[in-house]
């Protein structure tokens, strides 16, 4: 199945994302004791560089999953940036013909490709005769661990 996105979060529910921040880091090495501060962070604003060009969608399907873990999976919750330019293989969201993906791009001349990560897809080659629109440069992934 190829990775599709899908159930788009406007930017306003985003924007209500507000979790307790620790006053210290987490270290590497010796367990020490951690304090909330009540402040706390808004992760929106921590993670998002331009509030009113991003919004968050969840993927579904495995075309940009590796066996080595780094990989964007089903279920996972993207953060897609309209206005940054994506370089040569960042990921981006697409619509082709219509449909959403989420795939790497890479340039080359005129063309470009979609590539998935999984080498059990195929890249989408984007041709003239296909209606192709950027959708915005995946930012960041968010993921459930439990």
């Amino acid at each position: 199945m190829s990775l599709i996105a899908t159930r788009i979060l406007e930017p306003e529910k985003l924007r209500e994302f507000m979790i307790p921040l620790c006053d210290t880091s987490v270290p590497g090495g010796h367990p020490e004791q951690i304090s909330p501060d009540e402040s706390g962070v808004d992760v929106y604003t921590y993670l998002v560089k331009n509030p009113d060009d991003t919004y968050g969608i969840f993927v579904q399907g495995d075309s940009m999953t590796t066996e080595d873990g780094v990989s964007i999976e089903s279920g996972d919750l993207i953060l897609v940036d309209r206005v940054v330019e994506p370089t040569s293989k960042s990921i981006v969201v697409a619509e082709v013909d219509g449909a959403l993906t989420v795939k790497r791009v890479l340039k080359a001349g005129k063309k470009f490709l979609l590539l998935p990560t999984n080498k059990k897809f195929k890249p989408v080659e984007v041709n003239d005769s296909q209606s192709c629109e950027r959708c915005g440069v995946v930012t960041f992934v968010v993921k459930r661990t439990y």
